[in-house]
């Protein structure tokens, strides 16, 4: 069995919040669902094969309930799942305000992640 190093340095949280992204180069709008979400990144799932250059800048939009986010991201990592794909994204100069929105966002309709992972922050 391999022995993975978590390298991640926040907590993240499992909130299924909307996102959609674009690409340089490309007029195609991507959609899909947060897998998690932290102060520095996310899990975006994708509904088709995506095939991303690692370090990829993205524009993307985080759809909340009350609000939208739009961000700059890039991309660490990805992974395929049959007709689906899974991406690692890290954000790119997030502001301080829009982490409060994360957070807000999280605590309002995903209250038990923040609840039950409170001593990991």
């Amino acid at each position: 069995m391999k022995n993975f190093e978590n390298k991640r340095s926040c907590t993240r949280f499992k909130a299924p919040f909307c996102f959609d992204c674009r690409y340089p180069g490309s007029r195609e709008i991507l959609a899909g669902a947060l897998g998690d979400i932290s102060f520095k990144g996310a899990c975006l799932l994708i509904d088709s094969q995506t095939d991303f250059s690692i370090e990829e800048a993205l524009s993307l939009s985080l759809i909340f309930p009350e609000d939208t986010l739009d961000i700059k991201a890039k991309v660490v990592w990805q992974k395929k799942a049959g007709d689906k794909s899974k991406v690692g994204v890290s954000f790119l100069n997030l502001s301080d305000s829009f982490k409060d929105n994360i957070y807000d966002s999280v605590f309002k309709h995903h209250r038990s992640e923040i609840t039950s992972k409170w001593w990991d922050f």
